[in-house]
């Protein structure tokens, strides 16, 4: 084994390391925030969604897992291995691991955020593979990688938890053994292992996000190009019969779920104001194009910047620019016919993430341009990805509001109502029994069967909070909101040098990066102002 490692170890180029310490730095910021827990949506169901059916002794996704089957699989698996690491170490106590993640909310919010950050590490070094093999230069190679995986919608989301990373590496395994199929085994003259793998992997990541069963336009494809192939409707069916009992599989694991997502997204083309409508359309088709490509254009500026000098240099590969402008346009009409709703461009930008990718391929489809072109780009992205970094790293203003308000008035007998879904304030057995039974989960219940209360002495009024029990409780202290209040003074703000509806975090404005403000942050998060309650009538 020492000698394998070894003989690897000595045929490692420099672009290789460049690349493994690339990938490296992914799990750089996976802290993010944390101990907040509400800072990215869309990630219980990976979290606290997969210890939730350990305790049930089930193997099934809950409520509340809509979409992301395999991604719940996938932290499945990681729980495993990181509880059966914390029995060891806890001398083989279960309840004493237990006891820890129920008091520390945000540690199930780590697993996910890991098993993303390594899931892109592994796409990287499979696309820097399929680079290395069509693009003839080194430093236009590393570009790429950097202005794709290095911009800041990536970077952002390789560190959230959510489900995108391992649909997009399924999706991206798919469109590169499609072009694989496509050239390789058409000059062989039959279906094979590359065109089934294609097959396959587009059944999995339809299997993880349904919305993802466009990239399942792989098997027209491969029908168009092999239909004067003997046996192709045989091979092609028995390809398709099995990703289709595969998909089937998955889909019957989290049936409910699934149909109750997709059909709301279904009756908005049929009865936009039924009841079961999830979404609400209010943007024409066109409209939601236009809104798409802005946000492409914001997303991936550099990206885009790099068509115009290969441009110039011309296409090398038709197959692999007629399929990625393919995939491009396909993505962009379908995301503009199914997500239609107008949440504003901060909220819905990452529907446009698989964009990047797609305009990857079509990138390296052309001959590369002049060294000078190509290490322009790369340090340009280079310190845009150190510069996200940073603030993935840093302290975020709900961080800093936190350690104040727990160093100044944790000691202190007062009532404060916090008004900001990301900020997570200390909650003692008072504020829990403010709670709605319906609220009250797991933490809630466990603090208030403590025998000794939590250090943190204010009573914390929430958005959970039942506003039956609050009325009859004393007016505030201290009120924190997220927008300032006109004629009163904060006692503190935190936040930076944007307005309030101009903030940035990976929920919000995620990945903007042609807003000139993005480059003021000293710190991600909103802008938090904390009043005294008592001097602000009318708060």
């Amino acid at each position: 084994m020492k000698t394998w490692v070894m003989k690897k170890m000595r045929h490692i180029t420099g672009e290789d390391a460049a690349v493994l310490a690339f990938g490296a730095s992914f799990l750089i910021g996976v802290w993010y925030a944390l101990p907040m827990v509400n800072t990215i949506t869309d990630v219980w169901a990976f979290g606290g969604g997969v210890l939730r059916a350990m305790e049930a002794h089930t193997l099934l996704p809950g409520s509340g897992v809509d979409y992301g089957t395999l991604s719940f699989y996938q932290n499945y698996l990681a729980f495993v291995l990181v509880l059966g690491f914390g029995y060891i170490l806890s001398g083989f106590d279960l309840e004493a691991v237990k006891t820890v993640l129920i008091l520390n909310p945000s540690y199930s919010l780590l697993v996910p955020r890991i098993v993303s950050a390594l899931t892109a590490a592994i796409l990287l070094l499979f696309v820097h593979r399929f680079l290395k093999a069509h693009v003839h230069s080194v430093w236009w190679r590393l570009a790429l990688l950097m202005l794709t995986f290095g911009s800041v919608l990536t970077t952002l989301l390789v560190r959230s938890g959510k489900m995108w990373m391992l649909s997009l590496f399924l999706v991206v395994v798919s469109f590169i053994y499609l072009y694989r199929a496509v050239t390789e085994e058409r000059e062989r003259g039959q279906l094979g292992w590359l065109s089934f793998t294609s097959v396959i992997t587009a059944f999995l990541a339809a299997s993880n996000f349904l919305f993802a069963g466009l990239f399942l336009v792989n098997i027209p494809i491969l029908l168009f190009v092999f239909w004067r192939t003997p046996a192709i409707w045989k091979r092609l069916a028995a390809m398709v019969a099995l990703g289709a009992a595969v998909f089937l599989g998955f889909f019957a694991l989290n049936a409910e779920n699934v149909v109750e997502q997709a059909s709301g997204f279904v009756m908005q083309f049929f009865d936009p104001d039924s009841a079961d409508a999830s979404v609400q359309a209010s943007l024409t088709v066109f409209e939601s194009f236009m809104v798409g490509a802005r946000q492409a254009v914001e997303s991936f500026p550099l990206l885009l910047a790099a068509l115009i000098p290969v441009a110039y240099a011309g296409i090398r590969d038709k197959t692999l620019f007629s399929l990625a402008a393919l995939y491009s346009v396909l993505y962009m009409i379908a995301v503009s016919v199914v997500f239609r709703t107008d949440q504003g461009l901060a909220l819905n930008i990452r529907h446009i993430f698989p964009l990047g990718f797609f305009l990857l391929f079509l990138i390296a489809a052309f001959k590369p341009p002049a060294r000078f072109v190509s290490l322009s780009f790369l340090l340009v992205g280079l310190a845009v990805y150190a510069y996200t970094l940073v603030l993935l790293s840093v302290p975020t203003t709900y961080n800093a509001a936190y350690d104040l308000l727990v160093s100044r008035y944790g000691e202190a007998d007062i009532r404060i109502d916090e008004r900001i879904f990301e900020l997570t304030l200390p909650m003692n057995k008072a504020s829990y029994a403010l709670f709605a039974t319906s609220s009250c989960g797991s933490t809630c219940q466990h603090v208030q069967a403590l025998p000794r209360d939590i250090a943190f002495r204010p009573l914390v009024v929430t958005g959970e909070t039942d506003p039956e029990r609050v009325a009859a409780l004393p007016p505030p202290d201290l009120l924190i909101v997220e927008s300032g209040i006109g004629g009163c003074a904060p006692v503190i703000r935190f936040g930076n040098n944007v307005p309030d509806d101009e903030v940035f975090d990976i929920d919000i404005n995620l990945g903007r990066m042609l807003l000139p403000s993005f480059y003021t942050l000293r710190q991600l998060g909103k802008n938090i102002y904390i009043y005294d309650a008592k001097e602000c009538p009318g708060s």
